[in-house]
Protein backbone atom coordinates (compact mmCIF):
# COMPACT_ATOMS: atom_id res chain seq x y z
CA UNK A 1 0.00 0.00 0.00
CA UNK A 2 0.81 3.41 -0.89
CA UNK A 3 0.01 6.62 1.10
CA UNK A 4 -0.77 9.56 -0.90
CA UNK A 5 2.15 11.80 1.16
CA UNK A 6 4.80 9.45 -0.62
CA UNK A 7 3.86 10.17 -4.22
CA UNK A 8 3.54 12.55 -6.64
CA UNK A 9 2.41 13.16 -10.15
CA UNK A 10 4.57 11.43 -12.68
CA UNK A 11 4.77 7.95 -10.55
CA UNK A 12 4.67 4.67 -11.53
CA UNK A 13 2.43 2.23 -9.55
CA UNK A 14 0.88 -1.11 -9.64
CA UNK A 15 -2.72 -1.19 -10.06
CA UNK A 16 -4.66 -4.46 -10.77
CA UNK A 17 -0.88 -6.34 -11.55
CA UNK A 18 -0.63 -3.38 -14.32
CA UNK A 19 2.21 -0.24 -14.17
CA UNK A 20 0.37 2.85 -14.42
CA UNK A 21 1.17 6.09 -14.10
CA UNK A 22 -0.08 9.13 -11.71
CA UNK A 23 -1.55 11.85 -13.43
CA UNK A 24 -3.68 13.19 -10.64
CA UNK A 25 -3.51 12.82 -6.77
CA UNK A 26 -6.62 13.99 -4.45
CA UNK A 27 -6.83 12.73 -0.66
CA UNK A 28 -9.76 9.68 -1.56
CA UNK A 29 -8.71 9.14 -5.10
CA UNK A 30 -5.88 8.90 -7.72
CA UNK A 31 -5.94 9.42 -11.26
CA UNK A 32 -4.24 6.65 -13.33
CA UNK A 33 -2.74 6.34 -16.85
CA UNK A 34 -1.91 3.98 -19.05
CA UNK A 35 -1.93 3.46 -22.87
CA UNK A 36 -4.30 6.85 -22.93
CA UNK A 37 -6.80 5.47 -20.91
CA UNK A 38 -7.57 7.76 -17.74
CA UNK A 39 -9.01 6.11 -14.85
CA UNK A 40 -9.98 6.77 -11.27
CA UNK A 41 -9.21 4.92 -8.16
CA UNK A 42 -8.64 4.78 -4.66
CA UNK A 43 -5.33 5.28 -3.08
CA UNK A 44 -5.46 1.87 -0.73
CA UNK A 45 -6.00 0.21 -4.49
CA UNK A 46 -2.65 0.39 -5.56
CA UNK A 47 1.05 -0.56 -4.63
CA UNK A 48 4.40 0.48 -5.44
CA UNK A 49 6.32 -1.70 -7.50
CA UNK A 50 9.82 -3.45 -6.10
CA UNK A 51 12.59 -1.37 -7.49
CA UNK A 52 14.93 -4.46 -8.97
CA UNK A 53 17.78 -4.80 -10.93
CA UNK A 54 16.39 -6.48 -14.51
CA UNK A 55 13.61 -2.66 -13.72
CA UNK A 56 17.15 -0.77 -13.60
CA UNK A 57 18.51 -1.97 -16.70
CA UNK A 58 14.74 -1.30 -18.43
CA UNK A 59 14.86 2.26 -16.86
CA UNK A 60 18.23 2.66 -18.75
CA UNK A 61 20.49 2.58 -15.91
CA UNK A 62 24.01 0.46 -17.36
CA UNK A 63 25.68 -1.82 -14.97
CA UNK A 64 29.39 -1.43 -14.64
CA UNK A 65 31.74 -1.92 -11.66
CA UNK A 66 31.27 -4.06 -8.64
CA UNK A 67 32.96 -3.45 -5.62
CA UNK A 68 33.83 -3.34 -1.88
CA UNK A 69 33.33 -0.06 -0.07
CA UNK A 70 33.96 -0.29 3.97
CA UNK A 71 33.47 -4.03 3.68
CA UNK A 72 30.13 -3.72 2.10
CA UNK A 73 29.56 -5.47 -1.37
CA UNK A 74 27.97 -2.78 -4.00
CA UNK A 75 27.00 -2.79 -7.40
CA UNK A 76 27.51 0.35 -10.01
CA UNK A 77 25.01 1.92 -12.33
CA UNK A 78 25.32 5.03 -15.16
CA UNK A 79 22.06 6.64 -16.06
CA UNK A 80 23.33 10.20 -18.22
CA UNK A 81 26.18 10.82 -16.50
CA UNK A 82 24.82 10.03 -13.07
CA UNK A 83 26.51 7.22 -11.14
CA UNK A 84 24.13 5.02 -8.29
CA UNK A 85 25.90 3.00 -6.18
CA UNK A 86 23.75 0.36 -4.93
CA UNK A 87 24.53 -1.45 -1.68
CA UNK A 88 23.54 -5.09 -1.44
CA UNK A 89 22.44 -5.57 1.97
CA UNK A 90 19.87 -3.62 2.78
CA UNK A 91 22.39 -0.34 3.19
CA UNK A 92 22.40 3.36 1.55
CA UNK A 93 21.88 3.97 -2.10
CA UNK A 94 24.65 6.82 -2.97
CA UNK A 95 24.19 9.02 -6.47
CA UNK A 96 27.35 10.50 -7.60
CA UNK A 97 26.56 13.33 -10.21
CA UNK A 98 30.01 14.13 -11.92
CA UNK A 99 28.61 17.23 -13.85
CA UNK A 100 27.74 21.12 -12.35
CA UNK A 101 24.04 19.42 -10.86
CA UNK A 102 26.23 18.96 -7.52
CA UNK A 103 29.88 20.28 -9.05
CA UNK A 104 31.27 16.58 -8.90
CA UNK A 105 30.20 16.11 -5.07
CA UNK A 106 28.75 12.98 -4.01
CA UNK A 107 25.18 13.04 -2.41
CA UNK A 108 24.17 9.98 0.59
CA UNK A 109 20.73 9.16 0.86
CA UNK A 110 20.58 6.32 3.64
CA UNK A 111 17.26 6.18 5.04
CA UNK A 112 14.97 4.82 4.68
CA UNK A 113 16.21 2.29 2.30
CA UNK A 114 15.21 2.61 -1.43
CA UNK A 115 13.09 -0.30 -2.43
CA UNK A 116 10.11 1.06 -5.08
CA UNK A 117 10.65 2.51 -8.12
CA UNK A 118 8.64 5.49 -7.44
CA UNK A 119 10.70 6.31 -4.39
CA UNK A 120 13.42 6.15 -6.97
CA UNK A 121 11.37 8.51 -9.34
CA UNK A 122 11.18 10.81 -6.23
CA UNK A 123 14.95 11.03 -4.98
CA UNK A 124 15.98 11.49 -8.97
CA UNK A 125 13.69 14.44 -8.96
CA UNK A 126 14.22 16.22 -5.63
CA UNK A 127 18.69 15.40 -6.46
CA UNK A 128 18.41 16.30 -10.42
CA UNK A 129 15.35 19.23 -10.75
CA UNK A 130 14.74 15.90 -13.79
CA UNK A 131 12.50 13.88 -14.66
CA UNK A 132 13.77 9.85 -14.34
CA UNK A 133 12.65 8.77 -17.80
CA UNK A 134 10.56 5.13 -17.34
CA UNK A 135 9.90 3.29 -20.87
CA UNK A 136 6.70 2.33 -20.01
Amino acid sequence: MITVREIRVGDLVSYNDKAWYIKGIELEELKLERNNKIIQVSPNEVSPILLTEDLLLKIGFEASEQGCDQSRPYREYNYNGIVLNLFLLNEPIILYCPDDTFKGSTVSYSRPPLKYVHQLQNLFYVLTGKELELPF
